[in-house]
Protein backbone atom coordinates (compact mmCIF):
# COMPACT_ATOMS: atom_id res chain seq x y z
CA UNK A 1 0.00 0.00 0.00
CA UNK A 2 2.68 2.57 0.43
CA UNK A 3 3.92 1.94 -3.33
CA UNK A 4 0.19 3.13 -4.19
CA UNK A 5 0.34 5.99 -1.68
CA UNK A 6 3.52 7.42 -2.98
CA UNK A 7 2.22 7.37 -6.24
CA UNK A 8 -1.14 9.05 -5.54
CA UNK A 9 0.71 12.16 -3.54
CA UNK A 10 3.27 11.95 -6.88
CA UNK A 11 0.15 12.88 -9.14
CA UNK A 12 -1.10 15.78 -6.84
CA UNK A 13 2.78 17.30 -6.52
CA UNK A 14 3.05 17.10 -10.52
CA UNK A 15 -0.72 18.38 -11.38
CA UNK A 16 -0.45 21.30 -8.51
CA UNK A 17 2.73 22.28 -8.20
CA UNK A 18 4.78 22.04 -11.40
CA UNK A 19 1.91 23.66 -12.94
CA UNK A 20 2.01 27.22 -11.10
CA UNK A 21 5.54 26.76 -11.12
CA UNK A 22 6.24 26.65 -14.62
CA UNK A 23 3.82 29.43 -15.13
CA UNK A 24 5.08 31.47 -12.02
CA UNK A 25 8.63 31.01 -13.43
CA UNK A 26 8.00 32.00 -17.04
CA UNK A 27 5.74 35.34 -15.29
CA UNK A 28 8.99 36.11 -13.36
CA UNK A 29 11.44 35.53 -16.33
CA UNK A 30 8.63 37.76 -18.37
CA UNK A 31 9.74 40.60 -16.63
CA UNK A 32 6.47 40.62 -13.84
CA UNK A 33 6.61 42.20 -10.57
CA UNK A 34 7.49 38.91 -8.06
CA UNK A 35 4.09 39.63 -5.99
CA UNK A 36 2.17 39.55 -9.27
CA UNK A 37 3.19 35.98 -10.49
CA UNK A 38 2.76 35.04 -6.50
CA UNK A 39 -0.57 36.14 -7.16
CA UNK A 40 -1.41 34.23 -10.57
CA UNK A 41 0.11 31.06 -8.85
CA UNK A 42 -2.31 31.28 -6.37
CA UNK A 43 -5.47 31.43 -8.61
CA UNK A 44 -4.11 28.79 -10.89
CA UNK A 45 -3.65 26.68 -7.69
CA UNK A 46 -7.09 27.73 -6.41
CA UNK A 47 -8.66 26.90 -10.08
CA UNK A 48 -6.83 23.54 -10.50
CA UNK A 49 -8.74 22.90 -6.45
CA UNK A 50 -12.12 24.44 -7.10
CA UNK A 51 -12.53 22.68 -10.65
CA UNK A 52 -11.63 19.00 -9.20
CA UNK A 53 -13.40 19.38 -6.25
CA UNK A 54 -16.83 20.75 -8.07
CA UNK A 55 -16.06 17.81 -10.64
CA UNK A 56 -15.64 15.27 -8.11
CA UNK A 57 -19.09 16.60 -6.25
CA UNK A 58 -20.72 16.16 -9.46
CA UNK A 59 -19.27 12.57 -10.09
CA UNK A 60 -20.80 11.65 -7.06
CA UNK A 61 -24.08 13.10 -7.41
CA UNK A 62 -24.77 11.56 -10.92
CA UNK A 63 -23.48 8.04 -9.79
CA UNK A 64 -25.84 8.40 -6.60
CA UNK A 65 -29.11 8.94 -8.59
CA UNK A 66 -27.25 6.29 -10.71
CA UNK A 67 -27.49 3.71 -7.65
CA UNK A 68 -30.21 4.60 -5.14
CA UNK A 69 -33.79 4.88 -6.05
CA UNK A 70 -36.11 7.50 -4.16
CA UNK A 71 -36.63 4.84 -1.13
CA UNK A 72 -32.12 5.06 -0.86
CA UNK A 73 -32.60 1.40 -1.87
CA UNK A 74 -29.44 0.37 -3.83
CA UNK A 75 -30.40 -0.52 -7.48
CA UNK A 76 -28.57 -3.46 -8.82
CA UNK A 77 -26.42 -2.49 -12.09
CA UNK A 78 -27.51 -5.85 -14.27
CA UNK A 79 -31.21 -6.39 -14.89
CA UNK A 80 -32.42 -9.34 -13.69
CA UNK A 81 -35.50 -11.43 -15.54
CA UNK A 82 -38.15 -11.53 -13.05
CA UNK A 83 -40.15 -14.85 -13.55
Amino acid sequence: MTARKTLDERKLFNLFYKCTLIIGTGLILGGVALIEAIRYQIVISLSIFASVSLAAMLVTVIFYWYFFNKDMQLIGIVNEKKE
